[in-house]
């Protein structure tokens, strides 16, 4: 394994602006929109965001979670066959500072960044410092809902009117919002994130949510990133918030 891309749910790029594109002219196979005929009306934005966050916890249950830590178990497909290992993720949302740790045996990759300024080596790169605009990337990784992210960055005005789609054979509300191409898709069923999309470079499922101090929080993430031919299947193992981390963690990492 040369070189591995990976991004976590939130990874999504909405901080990357990649540009305003025709979605309809590129949707997977996984996303289907539905006839227009016997539907109900489509809730407006503001329904779609309330029934999301009152489904998550709600914004005050949001707001306590000062840091946390995930840990999980990963598996990556590429060209060069099946990797196994260990992704560490560790979250300081007060401080704006965040670590990453992939271990896939042969493949070892660590980020950390504080602020605007972040660091980034692996088992094929000497430590470098990050571009702002992969700065942008990691960041999406960091708030407990990409939708409340949004919202809190951004506000209201900046999402577009949503759509009614079926995504993976569910019924999902598809969110979008001014500047980017990612699509964000809520199960009509739960209100909960069921997964992303950007158009021509990956995929993202978020499964099996479990309520952690009154939040609730995807276990299982799969991806499919298309140009490099690349899938993996994330298991998350454990959640921790609001632990004491130590400020040297977010230092740049070991070169």
């Amino acid at each position: 394994m040369k070189k591995l891309l990976l991004a976590t749910p939130v990874l999504l790029t909405f901080f990357l602006n990649i540009g305003c594109k025709d979605s309809d002219s590129m949707k997977q196979d996984s996303v289907r929109k539905f006839p227009q005929s016997n539907l109900a009306k489509v809730p407006s934005k503001e329904e779609v965001i309330e029934a999301h966050l009152a489904a998550v916890g709600g914004v005050d249950a949001l707001k306590k979670v000062k840091d946390y830590t995930r840990v999980s178990t990963i598996t990556v497909e590429d060209s060069t066959g099946e990797s196994n290992g260990t992704f560490h993720e560790v979250f300081d949302l007060v401080n704006d500072r965040s670590r990453v740790d992939l271990d896939l045996g042969t493949y070892k990759e660590a980020k950390a960044w504080q602020g605007q300024r972040g660091w980034k080596v692996t088992t094929f790169e000497p430590l470098r410092v990050l571009r702002p605009d992969e700065i942008a990337i990691e960041r999406i990784t960091v708030p407990l809902s990409s939708v409340h992210g949004i919202l809190d960055s951004f506000g209201i005005d900046a999402f577009l009117p949503p759509v009614r789609v079926e995504f993976n054979g569910k019924s999902c509300i598809k969110l979008n919002f001014i500047g980017s191409a990612l699509d964000i898709y809520i199960n009509e069923r739960t209100n909960l994130i069921e997964g992303y999309l950007i158009p021509e470079f990956m995929q993202l499922t978020l499964s099996d949510y479990k309520k952690i101090d009154g939040v609730m929080m995807f276990t299982s993430e799969k991806a499919e990133i298309f140009g490099l031919n690349t899938k993996y299947d994330l298991k998350v193992k454990k959640i921790e918030f609001n632990v004491d981390v130590d400020a040297a963690k977010f230092d740049k990492p070991v070169g």
